[in-house]
């Protein structure tokens, strides 16, 4: 027998394997599944805490994706690639990490824009 340190996923790689999955599954977002992102927690903060946290940790080129508010703060989509400079810009511990399950999120507030001021205009008669 192959000797592994993880005895679940040596039995998920030969249940994926008999049923014929041989390629590697792409990193997922456990937020929104959108390929090569990973959902990060960003306890205490807001929206623009959590992208002005991104920035001052990776730089202005990288940008959040899906970003959805919890009680203890918001989780978003964090690029894979940068998420292990992020957690190591961040001094204190637990303040970011990696979602291993999702938080009860909140329901998403109405943004005002054009289209939403649109629909709310009665017509004159």
């Amino acid at each position: 027998m192959i000797e592994h340190e993880n005895k679940v996923d040596l039995v998920a790689a030969a249940l994926a394997c008999v049923s014929g999955h041989t390629k590697m599954v792409e990193p997922r977002s456990l937020l929104s599944a959108r390929e090569d992102y990973t959902a990060v927690l960003f306890r205490g903060m807001t929206r623009r805490d959590a992208m002005e946290t991104l920035k001052r940790a990776t730089g202005p080129g990288d940008r959040l994706g899906l970003v959805r508010e919890y009680q203890g703060g918001v989780i978003a989509d964090v690029p894979t690639r940068v998420v292990d400079q992020l957690l190591d810009a961040v001094p204190q511990e637990g303040l970011v990490e990696v979602a291993e399950e999702l938080p009860p999120l909140l329901p998403e507030r109405i943004r005002h824009s054009r289209l939403v001021r649109r629909s709310f205009v009665r017509p004159v008669h």
